[in-house]
C-alpha cells in the first residue's frame, strides 16, 4: 500500500463537505459531519506539511496558510472541539462552536439555510455554517492552485 499523501485528507474532506447536503433528520448527526468537516478541513495544512512529496517551501506555506480567510474561523471550531477548553489565542473567537437552528447571518436578517450556524462570543457572533465551509474549501483550492498542486 502507497503510504497516504495530502490529496487523501484534501477529499476526504471534500466527501465530508458533500455529506453536509445530504438529508438528515437527527441534528446531532448533522452537528458531527460540520465538526468533522472542520477537523479535516483545518488539518489539511497539517497532511501538506507533513507530505515530502510537496516542496519544503510550499509546506511551510500551508502551515501559515490555516490562519488566513474562513480557514481562520475554522480553526477556532476544530480546535475548540477537539480540546474542549482552548490553550491558545483563537484566531477569531474562542468561543466558536456549530450551533442549530434560528442562527442569523452576520448583518442579515434570513436564518442560516442548512439550520447550522457558527455561534460565537466576538464580533461575528453568527456566520452560516455552510457558507464557512464552502469558504475553507475556496481557500484550499486557491492554495493548491497557487502552488501548483492542482
Amino acid at each position: 500500500m502507497a503510504s497516504a499523501r495530502w490529496p487523501e485528507q484534501y477529499q476526504r474532506m471534500k466527501r465530508w463537505r458533500k455529506r453536509l447536503n445530504e438529508q438528515l433528520q437527527n441534528e446531532e448527526n448533522r452537528r458531527d459531519d460540520f465538526y468533522a468537516f472542520f477537523v479535516c478541513g483545518y488539518h489539511l495544512a497539517d497532511w501538506i506539511r507533513n507530505d515530502e512529496s510537496v516542496a519544503e517551501d510550499v509546506r511551510t506555506s500551508a502551515w501559515e496558510s490555516r490562519n488566513k480567510g474562513a480557514l481562520r474561523l475554522a480553526a477556532d471550531v476544530a480546535n475548540g472541539f477537539k480540546h474542549l477548553r482552548r490553550d491558545r489565542r483563537p484566531s477569531v473567537d474562542a468561543g466558536a462552536k456549530v450551533s442549530a437552528g434560528g442562527g442569523m447571518h452576520v448583518g442579515q436578517s434570513e436564518a442560516a439555510p442548512s439550520g447550522f450556524v457558527i455561534e460565537g462570543e466576538g464580533a461575528q457572533a453568527w456566520e452560516d455554517a455552510i457558507a464557512l465551509a464552502d469558504g475553507c474549501i475556496e481557500e484550499w483550492n486557491r492554495f493548491l492552485h497557487e502552488h501548483g498542486l492542482m
